[in-house]
């Protein structure tokens, strides 16, 4: 890996590379929309992964109910 380029760092302690970063805009099932700056794209991980805590910093209360997640703005 060149130096500069970012990584992603696994809890098994692997590595893999950051192929970019773009804006993401999530479709709620409130039918607003919720954009999501500076989102790394990984093609090694198979699922989407959303920082909760970063979530948290933005303005964005996050609650887990029953099997659901509510996203209300703070």
């Amino acid at each position: 890996m060149g130096n500069g380029e970012k990584q992603v760092y696994l809890g098994d302690s692997m590595t893999i590379p950051v192929l970019g970063k773009r804006k993401v805009l999530l479709k709620l099932t409130s039918g607003k929309t919720l954009a999501l700056s500076d989102v790394l794209h990984v093609s090694s991980i198979r699922v989407n992964l959303i920082y909760v805590a970063f979530l948290g910093k933005v303005g964005v209360k996050m609650s887990f109910e029953s099997d659901k997640i509510v996203m209300t703005r703070k």
